[in-house]
C-alpha cells in the first residue's frame, strides 16, 4: 500500500470515511464483561503513526472474531475505514487525542512490513510538572525513574486489583515522585525486588498512568489494566537513564562530614533549613524496622510548639531513671520513611514537598523546607494534630498510636544545634 495515501493521526477527521491509517499496537487488553469476568466485552488498543503521535481504538464484542487474532502489541497495521468518534466530555484520555477509533464490519487491517516509526511511543512528563499541579489530571502520563523506596505490599481489600505497593522513583535532576501500583503491576514489581541482587539499581517506566492528588500531594498511578509496567527491560530508554543517573549520588552518598566550623557548603538544601530550629518529631516505627533493624523511622509529625517541645524534654529527662527511648536525630533521619529500602540498601530524598500529614499505608519522603522561618512556623502548626498533646503529656499514660495498633509515640532527645 503506498504511504501517499496514509493518513496521520493529527488529520483523523470524524466527517472522512476513508482514513487509512499507518500505525504501530504500543499497547493493547481486554476490557472484561461487568456481568462474566470471564468474558471478553472489548479489546481496547494505543496506536502510534509514525509521527509519534497515539490515539485509543476499540474492538467491540460483535468484531473480536474479525480482529482478536490478528491485533498483536508490537505488530505495525494499516487500518483502512475505522469509525471516528469524539472522546465523552470530562473523561480520563489515554492519549491526547479528542477521538478514538472504533473497529468496525467495514474496517480492514492489513499487516505492515515496515514501520519507522517508535517501538513503544513513550512520552515522559517531568516531575516537575507533575508536583506542580501543571500537568493536566484528564490525561496519562508516561514517568521513568530510579527506585530509590519500597513500602510495604498493602492487602487490605481481598480483590487482589486493589492490593497495592508504593514507590519511590527519582529522576535525573535528583527530584522524587511517589509512584502507587496496583494489582499485577504491584506483584510484578513485588516478585522482580524478591527475586534479584540486593545491590542493583532498579529503573522502572511506567506508561500512560494516571496523576492523583491526596492530601494536596500528587502522586502517579497506575490506571487500571491500562498502564505498562517496565523494570529494568533492555530498552534504550531505561539504558540511557542508567548512563545518564551515574552522574547522580543517592541519599546515603550526599551526606558528607562538613570540613570545618559552621560551614553547610557540603550538605543539600533539605537539611540546611533545619538548622538553627529546635522541632519534635514524631515518627512511625515499623514491623520492617524492628524485624530488619532498620533505623531509619517515617516523620508522621512535625512542630515547633514550645510547649509540646518543652513536654517532649521533661519527659525524656524522667526517663532516664528508668527504661530509656531514645532518638538519635541526625541526618539518616531524612531518608524515606514509613518504608523498606529496597533490598536494605535504596533510600532517597523528595524535593517538593513541604510539611504535611502522610499516608500511613505509603512512603513518605523527606520535607523540603525552603520557607522563611514564619511560613515554616506557620505550615507546622496547620499540619500538626492538636490530640498529641494529650499523647505527649507527661502525667498521663501514653496512648497508642492512631498510625496503628502497638505503635506508641517514640521520646525524642532533641538538640537545637548552632
Amino acid at each position: 500500500m503506498g504511504d501517499q495515501s496514509v493518513t496521520l493521526i493529527d488529520d483523523v477527521d470524524a466527517l472522512r470515511d476513508d482514513l487509512t491509517l499507518k500505525v504501530c499496537v504500543i499497547n493493547l487488553w481486554n476490557h472484561m464483561s461487568f456481568y462474566n469476568k470471564d468474558n471478553i466485552w472489548a479489546i481496547e488498543l494505543i496506536l502510534l503513526d509514525e509521527n509519534g503521535r497515539k490515539i485509543q481504538a476499540t474492538v467491540y464484542k460483535k468484531c473480536l472474531y474479525r480482529f482478536k487474532n490478528l491485533l498483536k502489541d508490537g505488530s505495525s497495521f494499516y487500518i483502512t475505514r475505522p469509525s471516528v468518534a469524539s472522546q465523552k466530555p470530562g473523561s480520563f484520555k489515554l492519549t491526547p487525542q479528542d477521538q478514538k477509533l472504533t473497529f468496525v464490519q467495514d474496517t480492514v487491517v492489513t499487516e505492515c512490513a515496515e514501520f519507522s516509526g517508535s517501538k513503544f511511543g513513550f512520552s515522559f512528563v517531568e516531575y516537575q510538572s507533575i508536583l506542580s499541579f501543571l500537568h493536566p489530571q484528564d490525561t496519562s502520563v508516561d514517568v521513568i525513574g530510579l527506585v530509590v523506596a519500597v513500602s510495604e505490599m498493602i492487602r487490605d481489600n481481598s480483590d487482589k486489583s486493589k492490593q497495592r505497593l508504593t514507590i519511590h522513583i527519582q529522576d535525573a535532576n535528583a527530584l522524587q515522585l511517589r509512584v502507587i501500583l496496583r494489582g499485577d503491576y504491584a506483584y510484578k514489581m513485588q516478585n522482580y525486588i524478591d527475586n534479584n541482587p540486593p545491590n542493583q539499581h532498579v529503573v522502572v517506566i511506567l506508561q500512560f498512568a494516571q496523576i492523583t492528588i491526596w492530601r494536596d500531594r500528587p502522586s502517579v498511578n497506575t490506571y487500571f489494566t491500562s498502564s505498562k509496567l517496565f523494570i529494568n527491560s533492555e530498552i534504550d530508554e531505561i539504558t540511557l537513564f542508567k548512563k545518564v543517573r551515574t552522574k547522580l549520588k543517592t541519599i546515603a552518598e550526599i551526606f558528607e562530614p562538613l570540613e570545618s566550623g559552621d560551614s553547610t557548603e557540603f550538605f543539600p538544601g533539605e537539611v540546611n533549613a533545619l538548622k538553627g530550629l529546635k522541632l519534635a518529631f514524631k515518627i512511625f516505627v515499623t514491623d520492617f524496622n524492628v524485624s530488619k533493624k532498620i533505623n531509619q523511622y517515617g516523620i508522621t509529625r512535625v512542630s515547633d510548639n514550645v510547649d509540646i517541645i518543652e513536654q517532649l524534654e521533661n519527659k525524656f529527662t524522667d526517663s532516664q531513671t528508668g527504661i530509656t527511648h531514645s532518638l538519635d536525630i541526625g541526618l539518616a533521619e531524612f531518608e524515606s520513611q514509613d518504608n523498606r529500602t529496597l533490598k536494605d540498601v535504596i533510600s532517597g530524598t523528595d524535593d517538593n514537598i513541604t510539611p504535611s500529614n502522610v499516608d500511613k499505608n505509603s512512603a513518605t519522603s523527606p520535607m523540603k523546607l525552603n520557607n522563611t522561618t514564619p511560613v515554616l512556623k506557620r505550615n507546622l502548626e496547620e499540619v500538626f494534630n492538636k490530640e498529641l498533646n494529650e499523647n505527649l503529656s507527661s502525667s498521663k499514660t501514653p496512648k497508642v498510636s492512631p498510625d496503628g495498633p502497638g505503635k506508641q509515640l517514640l521520646n525524642a532527645k532533641l538538640e537545637k544545634s548552632g
